[in-house]
């Protein structure tokens, strides 16, 4: 899977020390929404992150973000 697919898992280190799993929502130009549920509707919470945060914020494994 790349960032590219609607649904891709990613993950996020939350300040607690927590790997949390999202899911991808949509693109808004370098802009991309993720939910914490699989097929987001337009009511469910989102967060917003830059492309550019991806290897900072977002990560694609968890792995990944647990080193982080």
């Amino acid at each position: 899977m790349t960032l590219a697919d609607i649904n891709c898992p990613v993950y996020t280190k939350e300040p607690d020390g927590t790997v949390q799993k999202w899911y991808l929502f949509g693109w808004y130009g370098p802009n991309f929404a993720v939910s914490p549920v699989r097929n987001a509707k337009l009511r469910d919470y989102k967060r917003y992150y830059s492309i550019d945060d991806v290897g900072k914020k977002v990560f694609l494994t968890r792995g990944e973000a647990k080193r982080s």
